[in-house]
């Protein structure tokens, strides 16, 4: 008869051969498994919030940071004010000028240029475009020594505001390309 209820569904598979009803879990068992489960859970977050320290995201400077930078370098070497020059560019800094041919190394060298090209024609350099700005790093278009001489800069600005790394490229145009 305990066939013909089996068959009819009356009696659960789990309970055949067992005249008693079916056993509870262990209350010891689920404990340790949840116990289990939040050590595993604190684990898992204390390796992603140590990850997280240790993975330091690069301080970017504000946009208008950035832009300060750009407009006091452009009048810092339009005018060849080497004070100015010592205070927009980092100690560390370094200029490449593809159009001089030239890598320069820290604000000494950098203002040097600046007062050697600027001579008695201040305003030689003027920036021709709006500045964009992307992740303390900024682009500008420039002209030089006149219309015909333009060219691109590339500056990367740190968290105090000031130049660590300037590249400048161009197309040099005809003999106004020289200071006159």
């Amino acid at each position: 008869m305990q066939r013909t209820k089996e068959r009819q569904g009356v009696i659960p598979p789990e309970t055949r051969g067992t005249a008693s009803a079916p056993s509870r879990a262990n209350p010891w068992l689920i404990g340790a498994v949840v116990v289990l489960a939040i050590a595993l859970i604190a684990a898992v977050t204390w390796a992603f919030a140590e990850r997280s320290a240790n993975d330091t995201v690069a301080a970017v400077p504000s946009d208008a940071m950035v832009v300060q930078a750009v407009h006091d370098s452009v009048d810092a070497w339009s005018n060849g004010d080497a004070d100015a020059i010592h205070l927009v560019y980092a100690p560390d800094a370094v200029y490449v000028n593809m159009i001089m041919g030239a890598t320069l190394q820290g604000p000494d060298e950098i203002a040097a240029a600046a007062t050697e090209l600027t001579g008695d024609s201040p305003g030689w350099l003027q920036m021709t475009s709006l500045v964009s700005v992307h992740e303390g790093t900024a682009a500008y278009a420039l002209q030089y020594f006149g219309a015909k001489n333009q060219g691109i800069s590339l500056v990367q600005v740190n968290t105090q505001g000031q130049i660590a790394f300037e590249e400048v490229r161009g197309l040099v145009a005809g003999p106004s390309s020289t200071n006159p």
